[in-house]
């Protein structure tokens, strides 16, 4: 059995061009915290920005860098996925 025990705000290359950041937010429902993903190369797809943390704000930016977002997905509506898609945009480069 593999152990599943990232580190919170540190990125984690899954595949070329996927990347995982792990929120500060762990519970029952979260069990580790929420993940975030951030999809693609020169331009990237934030997928479940996750909950109003600064910590993990600032760790979702500095895993974007210069690179544009061209989309921000929610795939549902839960404190843990959804509360940084609004001022994400604001802090990010775009299109």
């Amino acid at each position: 059995m593999t152990t599943f025990d990232p580190t919170p705000g540190q990125p984690i290359e899954l595949a070329p061009g996927l990347i995982r950041i792990l929120a500060p937010n762990p519970s029952p429902m979260t069990f580790r915290g929420t993940n975030t993903y951030i999809l693609g190369a020169a331009a990237v797809t934030v997928i479940d920005p996750g909950p109003d943390a600064p910590d993990h704000m600032r760790a979702i930016l500095a895993a974007i860098g210069h690179r544009p977002v061209q989309q921000i997905i929610v795939t549902h509506s839960h404190l843990d996925h959804s509360p940084l898609a609004r001022p994400l945009p604001f802090h990010t480069p775009s299109l």
